[in-house]
């Protein structure tokens, strides 16, 4: 992978975490548009490595219930470790 398809990685990674994962419910206040890319550089290292969307989901389940500490639907989770997957496919086709 170059550093355009890495950047444009990250780039999607950030996008999935605010606007479909958000397990704060923000993602309709511009105030906190950075609010979980403390997470981007964890989450893009373990999709950069993964043999399935589950790995992702698992790491998000696991920032959600140990770190944040909230009561989240896991199936959020998976639907935002699915997507970063595909996304993940999708551009390293474009090599």
């Amino acid at each position: 992978m170059d550093n355009s398809q890495e950047s444009e990685l990250e780039r999607r990674v950030d996008e999935v975490l605010f606007y479909i994962w958000d397990p704060f419910g923000f993602k309709g206040e511009p105030f906190a548009r950075t609010e979980y890319q403390n997470y981007v550089e964890e989450v893009l290292n373990c999709l950069q490595h993964a043999k399935s969307s589950d790995e992702i989901s698992d790491l998000l389940i696991d920032i959600v219930e140990n770190r944040m500490g909230l009561v989240f639907s896991p199936e959020i989770s998976h639907t935002a470790g699915k997507l970063l997957f595909r996304h993940k496919k999708t551009i390293y086709s474009e090599i």
